[in-house]
């Protein structure tokens, strides 16, 4: 596996070159049916955050205080095509689809709900055909909602690609 050049920080304009270059890995991933984008955003340098304690008894490590947002590329395997799928490891300690529907981030239509708990984070299964920007726009606005801490309005992307 490789990483497709270093993380790379991203704005949320649209004629920002970094997004535009996250984008368009998106689309070659998705032609190659192969890889992940992982997306997170970045927290102003004075800022510091804490994932919540876990309940007692509980096993899994602790989710991560700042969202990992986790796009997969389509692929497929001996059974047959597995969908893209976006996924958001987060610290809010709560089912996170209904309070994001609250908060103007409602799953899009057609995007399947594969998990949605405190342990695993959200897991969405895409239906085939939906653009990177979509996509990124949805990540973005979640994983924003979903932080302890204000982002500082930069995201950072890294690229794998398995055969890359």
């Amino acid at each position: 596996m490789t990483i497709t050049g270093v993380p790379r920080k991203f704005g949320l304009v649209p004629d920002d070159p970094d997004r535009a270059w996250v984008l368009a890995r998106m689309a070659d991933l998705t032609g190659a049916r192969r890889g992940w984008v992982n997306i997170q955003p970045a927290l102003h340098e004075d800022d510091t955050v804490e994932a919540p304690p876990r309940p007692p008894g509980w096993l899994a490590s602790r989710a991560p205080a700042v969202p990992l947002a986790t796009w997969t590329a389509p692929s497929a395997n001996r059974k047959g095509p597995v969908p893209a799928q976006v996924g958001i490891q987060h610290g809010a300690g709560m089912r996170a689809l209904p309070w994001l529907r609250e908060q103007g981030v409602p799953r899009p239509e057609g995007w399947r709900t594969v998990s949605d708990s405190p342990m695993r984070g959200v897991v969405l299964e895409l239906p085939d055909g939906v653009a990177p920007v979509e996509i990124l726009d949805w990540i973005v606005g979640a994983a924003s909602r979903l932080c302890p801490a204000e982002p500082a309005g930069r995201w950072q992307a890294t690229v794998f690609d398995p055969e890359g």
